[in-house]
Parts: structure tokens; C-alpha cells; sequence
């Protein structure tokens, strides 16, 4: 979203849109940035919900199984059996589930489970955000009147913005009077 703002505020200051095409900017940015972070937040309370679910546990616990043909199925092993003692029907004892995960433990102190699960593909995002953020902020800092001003008209765009560098410019209507610089005349 750093870079969509970066791209609508340079196509305002290229082009100075007419007030209806700024409106839609706008609108179309902050409804878009709203929806999604809106589905952001579904998805991580879902993901949240869904992360202690049995499937999810034996999906990983399969991989690092795989992965270490020293723990092989007894990490699983000993996920399912804890999970046999919490319901009603008690297929093993609770000692023996602990005993199991207490061994399966002492196996695994010496692996890095982080070669398998791996959280790099959450470190793509973040580069590709501080590189948007510090070009938009890069861009803000070396053209701000240029750049400052367009967003400036994008969040006003319900103004109409004269380009002149006398300030503001009057439209008299019906138009019928002249007058003379310097001379006053009463509106």
C-alpha cells in the first residue's frame, strides 16, 4: 500500500486529475486498504484458531519425522497419544503420554526444528515493506512541494486547485465589470 500511494500521488503531481478521478483515488485506496486489512485479520484469527488443531500438529510433527530418521514417528506417536488422554475414552494413561513426550524430548534436544518449519517466507513481505516505505518516504523528503502538494490535492479532492503563483485566482461572474490594477470594487 506504500507503493499504491507512492504510484496515485506521482500520477496526481504528472497529471493533476480533475476532482471526480482524485475522488476515486482516494476512495478506491482507503476502501481498498480497509478490506484488507479487514481479511488480514480474519485470516490471522482463523490461523490463530486453527494453529493448536490436531491436522495442523501432525502435519509438522510428520515433517520433523521425516526430516530426523532418529525421531522418526515417535514425535507423532506421542502427540497422538497426549491427544488420546484428553478425551473421555482413555486409550492410554496420562503417565505413559508424558513418559513418551518426555522421551521423545530428550531425542530431539539435539535437532533445530526451524530448518524444517521455516519462517522465511515472512521476511519477504517485510523487506519488500521498509524498501516501499523508505522510497515513499525517500521521494516525500527530496520533492516535497511536488509531492506533498499532489497528496495534498488526493486527500482535497473535493477542491479545485488553481496552478498560478499568485495565489488565489477569482472567478467573477456574470463578468461584466473591468477594472484597473490597484482600484478597488466593491463584491
Amino acid at each position: 500500500f506504500a507503493l499504491l500511494a507512492l504510484l496515485l500521488i506521482s500520477l496526481e503531481a504528472i497529471f493533476e486529475f480533475s476532482g471526480s478521478i482524485r475522488k476515486v483515488m482516494f476512495f478506491g485506496y482507503v476502501s481498498a486498504f480497509a478490506s484488507t486489512v479487514v481479511m488480514i485479520l480474519v485470516y490471522a484469527y482463523s490461523g490463530y484458531r486453527n494453529i493448536s488443531k490436531p491436522a495442523k500438529i501432525t502435519k509438522y510433527a510428520k515433517q520433523i519425522g521425516s526430516y530426523y530418521p532418529e525421531i522418526k514417528d515417535n514425535l507423532l506417536n506421542a502427540i497422538q497419544m497426549y491427544d488420546y488422554t484428553k478425551r473421555s475414552d482413555l486409550m492410554f494413561s496420562r503417565s505413559l503420554a508424558v513418559e513418551s513426550i518426555n522421551q521423545v524430548n530428550e531425542k530431539s534436544k539435539l535437532f533445530d526444528f526451524t530448518k524444517i518449519i521455516s519462517f522465511k517466507k515472512n521476511t519477504n513481505p517485510a523487506i519488500f515493506f521498509v524498501s516501499a516505505l523508505f522510497l515513499f518516504s525517500a521521494l516525500m523528503i527530496a520533492f516535497p512541494a511536488t509531492f506533498q502538494a499532489a497528496a495534498g490535492r488526493i486527500f482535497n479532492y473535493n477542491f479545485t486547485f488553481v496552478e498560478n503563483t499568485l495565489g488565489i485566482a477569482y472567478e467573477v461572474t456574470p463578468g461584466n465589470v473591468e477594472i484597473t490594477r490597484g482600484e478597488n470594487l466593491d463584491i
